[in-house]
């Protein structure tokens, strides 16, 4: 089959010269996931729902109610302790960082760390993660830890999904909504997005957190059947923009 002959050829070609050592697993994917900057880099906040001048979303060290951060110096809190929005109950606000996604079929693992200042019935705390396409409809495969009360106390939150065919962007929302209008917080901490087991979107093949002949192999063998793991555009079609793309995360590595 010619095409199979052009995909062996390439990435072998292209790859073939490299020393081959384990990286690490688990790459990072988020910026300030722990609000270790002090500030909401790296995060976009949608407060529309909230009259201007509301905070909504910040970093701070500690908490009105003494909760400190989970792990480091900063935690984020959801606070709407100011205008009028305090007294609408069921008022949700969104803080998310997007992605470009990795390939699909690629596993995902979203965790961190939810709270919320009690007592526990009111203004709780959840996380997401969505997928969406090129038009920027949010599609199926997505994880959601649904709404944490903890009453000042923090919760771990490990959450597993699998990046659908067609994903163009993947993105992280931290959500807080007031239940009980009045001045009650919720908190998040340690919030972290990474492959499982593979270290980046080239790692498709045990001995996951290592990037060698296996990781070659599997890419032909996904490519030449036409499996999705192959398929690193996610446009149905197996060419040589997914080998491309292939080489491109297989030489950067992880860091």
């Amino acid at each position: 089959m010619r095409v199979g002959s052009i995909a062996v050829s390439t990435v072998m070609g292209l790859i073939g010269g490299l020393s081959l050592a384990p990286v690490a697993s688990g790459q990072e994917l988020l910026t300030n996931g722990g609000a270790e900057s002090g500030g909401l880099d790296g995060w976009v906040l949608d407060g529309s729902a909230f009259p201007a001048g509301d905070a909504v979303f910040g970093a701070v060290p500690v908490t009105s109610t003494g909760l400190g951060p989970r792990s480091g110096s900063f935690l984020f809190v959801h606070d709407v302790a100011s205008t009028g929005a305090a007294s609408q109950s069921g008022v949700i606000s969104v803080m998310r960082q997007t992605l470009p996604a990795l390939g699909g079929g690629t596993p995902l693992v979203l965790a961190g760390a939810l709270a919320s200042s009690g007592p526990p019935s009111c203004d709780p705390a959840r996380i997401r993660l969505v997928f969406r396409d090129e038009a920027g409809e949010e599609i199926g495969g997505g994880a959601d830890s649904g709404w944490i009360l903890s009453n000042d106390t923090w919760q771990p939150v490990l959450l597993e999904a699998t990046i659908p065919a067609g994903s163009a962007t993947m993105t992280v929302e931290l959500l807080g909504r007031l239940d009980c209008g009045v001045f009650i917080d919720a908190f998040f901490d340690d919030l972290s997005l990474s492959p499982e087991g593979g270290c980046n979107a080239a790692d498709i093949a045990p001995a996951f957190g290592v990037l060698d002949l296996s990781d070659i192999s599997a890419f032909v063998a996904g490519f030449l059947s036409g499996d999705p793991i192959a398929d690193f555009n996610d446009d149905g079609l197996f060419d040589l923009s997914d080998i491309g793309l292939f080489v491109t995360a297989f030489t950067g590595g992880c860091s």
